[in-house]
């Protein structure tokens, strides 16, 4: 987190896309909370998305080489 303090303008603004490493994109929690399904049938388990970058890779990397991972994947977002 005080890693974030040390980012400029571009880095600041790449955290509005997270999360940019996990398997899925934001969770539409309001439209989640405004239509709850409480219950379905479900007729096989789910499959396990993996993550799009491990985070024990991650934790590994120097701060500037995340830096850039995070400002790619943000821009990847954008489109």
């Amino acid at each position: 987190m005080l890693a974030a303090l040390d980012m400029d303008l571009p880095y600041a603004v790449a955290v509005l896309s997270v999360p940019h490493f996990t398997p899925i994109d934001r969770v539409m929690d309001v439209e989640a909370n405004k239509n709850p399904i409480f219950s379905e049938r479900l007729t096989a388990l789910p499959e396990i998305l993996p993550n799009r970058t491990e985070p024990g890779a991650i934790t590994k990397l120097p701060l500037a080489e995340v830096r850039e991972m995070i400002l790619a994947a943000h821009k990847k977002a954008k489109g």
